[in-house]
């Protein structure tokens, strides 16, 4: 049998909720590559085809006229410091993109899926990197700021999502931006993939670092007393494989998550870190390495700091990219 066009759905999240797995009746193969799986869910019944690595997407029908996407980059890592009781900022998640009906023809077409940045600044990549299918490219999340130079800005860095910014620096230092809320390049890109970081604090009973911004939310900004939370991420429900314990049905997977914030809590340890973010971003931890993002959900990288010695951020979670189309 044909395919039938997609329908354009009113709800951006959670819009491919997955009540459970079909086999699909046509004997027809419309595209082939990456991982697939078959499900029906209250809009239809789909085939998905789910990119954790490199590959090509071949569709080999032209009954297959369009198809859902979900592009995701790589996160950035968290920041770290080398100044006693200082912290990184929290990194920014990779951006997201998702669309229905988007028109493909017979070819193959090559996925990138960008991976995560490294941290451990200066030999580490702080940002993540970009995850393309066709004309769609999801920017690679800003890494968390690190070391402020000498005129007290901090290196934080723009993105999908933007890097949170270090403490100890001037009130209302801002985070990095993220892709479509500043100019980046040449031109001011649409739509907008992610939200900012925030900033760090200055000065009082302890100093704390900005979460990096989230596809859904921006980075929280730091008071004198407590670290910036990352950004929350975005829910969307592509199933690509069967449900699991942890997620019974497509509705609950969530995407680009930033990473959080330290606080150095006037130079002792045991502080408490900030709680993890949904949808893959990473924790901030005080006088020890922030945690990882998520991967395959491009959540940023935790801060860390540099109480009593250097403590690397996390790393970005890597990107992913998930195609889908509805079958008969």
């Amino acid at each position: 049998m044909g395919i039938k066009s997609n329908r354009v759905l009113a709800s951006y999240f959670n819009r491919f909720g997955a009540t459970g797995l079909d086999a699909v009746s046509s004997a027809l193969v419309e595209a082939t590559g990456g991982t697939t799986a078959t499900y029906t869910d209250p809009t239809g019944s789909y085939k998905s085809h789910t990119f954790t690595a490199p590959g090509p997407f071949a569709v080999l029908s032209e009954s297959l006229l369009q198809v859902d996407y979900l592009v995701v980059g790589g996160g950035g890592a968290g920041g770290n410091c080398t100044f006693a009781a200082s912290n990184g900022g929290g990194g920014g998640a990779g951006g997201v993109l998702t669309g229905t009906s988007f028109a493909v023809t017979v070819q193959s077409y090559p996925i990138t899926v960008g991976g995560g940045g490294s941290g451990n600044h200066p030999t580490g990549t702080d940002a993540g990197a970009s995850s393309v299918f066709s004309t769609l490219t999801a920017q690679g999340g800003g890494g968390g700021g690190y070391d402020k130079n000498a005129t007290g800005t901090p290196n934080v860095h723009n993105g999908g999502s933007g890097g949170g910014s270090t403490s100890h620096n001037p009130a209302g230092n801002p985070g990095g931006f993220g892709y479509g809320n500043r100019e980046v390049g040449t031109n001011t890109p649409a739509p907008t993939q992610g939200n900012n970081g925030g900033s760090g604090s200055s000065s009082g009973p302890a100093t704390a670092s900005g979460g990096g911004g989230g596809a859904g939310g921006v980075g929280q900004d730091a008071t004198s007393t407590v670290s910036g939370a990352g950004g929350i991420g975005v829910n969307n429900g592509y199933r690509y494989g069967p449900p699991t314990s942890d997620h019974p049905t497509a509705g609950d997977i969530g995407y680009g998550g930033g990473g959080g914030g330290t606080n150095s809590g006037n130079g002792t340890s045991g502080n408490p870190p900030t709680a993890a973010v949904p949808y893959g971003g990473g924790i901030g931890v005080y006088d020890a390495d922030g945690t990882d993002g998520v991967d395959g959900r491009g959540g940023g990288g935790g801060a860390g700091n540099g109480y009593p010695t250097d403590n690397k951020g996390g790393a970005g979670g890597d990107g992913i990219v998930i195609i889908r189309y509805e079958t008969s």
